[in-house]
């Protein structure tokens, strides 16, 4: 049944969006760092009436509107557009993640490229898929043959961010930075990648595709090679969600700890 709330959710917010990139949209707010859009609000309505009207004693956090929580162990993760910059250049690199977590940790993951129809879903001990095949990750052993994805919070900056992001593309073939990371983990389920490392970034466009590399047989940890703390709300009437920002680590099993020892570096470099 969540699954299949998920995916309605995802397509109705996914033809929003189509309609939004074909004929333009407008921009709501904007500054150095975030832009919200008028496609932004407008998916996350429709997202968010297709999982109210089918389980409303569900607590949700979605990034535009923020928390509405209860006492219930399911939350919604919600990212109604992730990469609006993207979106706003005309760039179709851009797509819509839903997370379903219990007790904190990720149970059901759907990622939707509205503009291609590429469908990602991934449910707990079920596997992940892409429009109903089957994903599997890439066989690499070696970290230089590697395609790196980096994603960084806004908190980050830019001067701290190529502290980190350097010494990744030194180590790998190539280092990309999209802007849409929730499309970033799916392509490294699908072979198309082999790491991502995320710096300090807001959970909402990171936890269905965590989940979707896991099922794809990557591997996810935090920098210190630890599971992903769970995402737990305070209390409903303080409406607040914890750990909502997390520094990751997905990789293709070959090369995770070489990815790890490679971070640890880094960050021994910055603080000398």
């Amino acid at each position: 049944m969540y699954r299949d709330v998920a995916i309605r959710a995802a397509r109705a917010g996914g033809h929003i969006l189509r309609q939004h990139f074909d004929f333009g949209t407008e921009v709501l707010t904007r500054d150095l760092d975030n832009v919200v859009t008028a496609a932004d609000r407008a998916s996350e309505i429709a997202i968010l009436s297709q999982i109210r009207d089918a389980l409303p004693a569900h607590a949700i956090f979605s990034e535009e509107e923020g928390a509405s929580l209860t006492d219930s162990e399911y939350l919604w993760v919600i990212d109604p557009l992730d990469g609006t910059h993207n979106f706003v250049l005309g760039l179709p690199y851009f797509s819509i993640s839903i997370a379903l977590l219990h007790l904190g940790r990720p149970i059901l993951g759907v990622v939707y490229h509205p503009i291609l129809d590429d469908l990602y879903v991934a449910e707990r001990g079920k596997g992940a898929t892409l429009n109903g095949e089957t994903l599997c990750v890439a066989d690499l052993s070696e970290l230089r043959q590697a395609t790196a994805y980096y994603d960084q919070g806004y908190a980050v900056g830019r001067e701290a961010g190529l502290q980190l992001y350097t010494p990744i593309a030194r180590a790998t073939r190539r280092c990309l930075q999209m802007w849409a990371p929730a499309l970033d983990w799916c392509s490294v389920a699908r072979g198309r990648g082999h790491l991502i490392i995320t710096n300090a970034a807001e959970m909402e466009d990171k936890l269905a595709g965590m989940l979707i590399l896991q099922e794809a047989g990557g591997v996810v940890t935090d920098w210190a090679g630890r599971s992903p703390r769970p995402v737990t709300i305070d209390t409903p009437d303080n409406n607040m969600v914890q750990n909502r920002t997390i520094s990751l680590v997905g990789s293709v099993p070959g090369i995770h700890q070489a990815a790890l020892q490679l971070i640890q570096s880094a960050l021994e470099v910055t603080q000398d």
